[in-house]
């Protein structure tokens, strides 16, 4: 109530907006002199003034509503977008590794060749769904153990977090036993990703394609990731299998739980604990798996329509 003049001076609060220019200012006060330009003349007191912070504070809730849900409108268009930029292999021939085909002679090659590394972890370009000529390794630093007969360290490697296997009518799809229209590797060496695609087309030509890219962070180096999508140029019913592989090794599993896998050597005081999130989309909605007891796969089993390509 002392935004008006008092004795031809302005009011004290009068002079405290000063230094808020353009701020909106209001007075619930009485103000037997009236108020100077700029300032709002509400009146009805204490009261008044609880029912304007609880209008500020509601239009901040909604304003705060709002912004969430046009940030997460523009994340999910964002996301499409980066997810197809991810699957895709880089156009400039100089920044890329391109292996065409299977060729079981080859494979231990390429693997080596087609690896992402990020210091902490080393993932061979392996199959997702590996044939008998497939070396499918994680390596990690430091992970090794010493044999009782042997002074020689030994480097060990890390569960398959890589398999994936598919099926059409209860048929296993596999590179070295169905017939392959096309099959590619490419080594981003820009982005440091594998990428791959699996193009499949049975006899009665129905056809299924996989794509799938993988990376490990540089960011946070303990992380690796894969994505993988499928789509088909007509309905099928497909079953889908992530899976994670115990390594034929020394590394013994210690302990399971969901999403949480303690692995140990007995000649080795090292512990890997693998820490894993498996989510399958649909339409823009998760698809829930299959239960079956098996911490350490998840299988799907849905029908996959032309327009609706599935992401993992």
């Amino acid at each position: 109530d002392e935004f008006g003049p008092l004795a031809g001076f302005a009011g004290s609060d009068d002079r405290l907006r000063q230094e808020a220019p353009g701020a909106v200012v209001v007075s619930v006060g009485v103000e037997p002199n009236g108020v100077p330009v700029g300032v709002l003349h509400l009146g009805g007191g204490p009261a008044r003034f609880r029912d304007l912070l609880v209008a500020q504070l509601l239009q901040h809730r909604q304003r705060a509503l709002a912004a969430h849900a046009l940030q997460s409108c523009r994340r999910a268009l964002e996301a499409r977008g980066w997810l197809e930029h991810a699957l895709t292999a880089p156009e400039a021939p100089g920044w890329q590794l391109q292996a065409r085909g299977y060729r079981p002679a080859l494979e231990h090659e390429i693997e080596s060749r087609f690896a992402v590394s990020n210091g902490l972890l080393g993932v061979r370009g392996s199959l997702e769904t590996p044939t008998l000529a497939s070396r499918p390794r994680t390596f990690v630093a430091g992970l090794y153990y010493t044999p009782r007969d042997s002074p020689v360290p030994i480097l060990l490697w890390g569960p398959d977090w890589l398999r994936l296997q598919l099926w059409l009518d209860g048929e296993a799809l596999r590179l070295d036993h169905e017939p392959v229209e096309g099959h590619c590797r490419t080594l981003d060496l820009q982005r440091g990703m594998l990428v791959s695609e699996w193009c499949y087309r049975d006899q009665r030509g129905r056809a299924i394609r996989l794509r799938t890219a993988r990376w490990v962070s540089l960011a946070n180096r303990a992380l690796a990731v894969q994505l993988a999508r499928i789509d088909v140029a007509e309905p099928l019913v497909i079953v889908l299998e992530a899976r994670l592989e115990p390594p034929n090794n020394a590394l013994d599993l210690l302990r399971a739980e969901a999403g949480l896998t303690l692995w140990g050597a007995a000649e080795s005081p090292h512990r890997l604990a693998v820490a894993s999130r498996v989510q399958l989309m649909l339409d823009g909605r998760p698809l829930a798996p299959t239960a079956d007891g098996d911490v350490l796969r998840q299988r799907w089993a849905w029908l996959a329509l032309p327009d609706q390509p599935a992401t993992l």
